[in-house]
């Protein structure tokens, strides 16, 4: 709990968020809850999260 990490997240391959996000009690986590533009076809989403204290990185994937 308590951590910083930077977080980016990608539409399409163009920037939708960026931002800072703080992890949480109980579970330390934290969450980005935004809407976005429903773009014709398939809509691609990286999200990359890094904390800037330890390096750690994670990044997630979603197509609908």
């Amino acid at each position: 709990n308590g951590q910083v990490w930077n977080v980016r997240i990608d539409q399409n391959g163009a920037t939708v968020f960026n931002g800072a996000r703080t992890t949480r009690p109980p579970s330390g986590s934290f969450s980005v809850e935004r809407a976005f533009a429903d773009n014709a076809g398939t809509d691609t989403f990286v999200a990359v999260a890094v904390n800037p204290r330890s390096g750690e990185r994670c990044r997630g994937t979603l197509s609908l």
